[in-house]
């Protein structure tokens, strides 16, 4: 290839890029605005949180649930979290007790599906419903 045709093959690279470059500039001021607006009215129409109470196995000391990473999530996933820490030791027991019960919390942790407590609870509606 000659001198002539790099040049102009390089003037057209350059070119379309700064085509590339101001369109998505352009593109991003207006999605930004409107994403604004609608984040703005989603938090104006529902400014209600939503409460989940969650029970979890127990491997080391009782987190903080004030602290920075909890804090953060609860503020950004709109929710309040009430949680349910067991020592992992006496999660089998707690678990059966919970079910036996019926205030079972609306998320619960479970390693082993095949339990029969487990099985029984999810064949007589307690867990999903019927």
């Amino acid at each position: 290839m000659n001198r002539s045709v790099k040049r102009l093959l390089l003037c057209g690279f350059i070119v379309v890029i700064f085509i590339f470059i101001l369109a998505s500039c352009g593109n991003e001021k207006v999605t930004s605005n409107n994403e604004d607006q609608e984040n703005s009215k989603n938090t104006e129409e529902n400014d209600d949180t939503l409460k989940i109470e969650m029970m979890a196995g127990l491997f080391t000391e009782v987190p903080d649930m004030d602290n920075e990473f909890f804090s953060e999530l609860q503020e950004r996933t709109n929710t309040e979290l009430e949680m349910v820490w067991v020592p992992d030791a006496e999660y089998d027991t707690r678990f059966d007790l919970v079910l036996a019960s019926g205030d079972i919390p609306e998320v619960i942790w479970q390693l082993d599906f095949t339990k029969p407590t487990l099985l029984q609870s999810i064949d007589q509606g307690g867990l999903f419903g019927t």
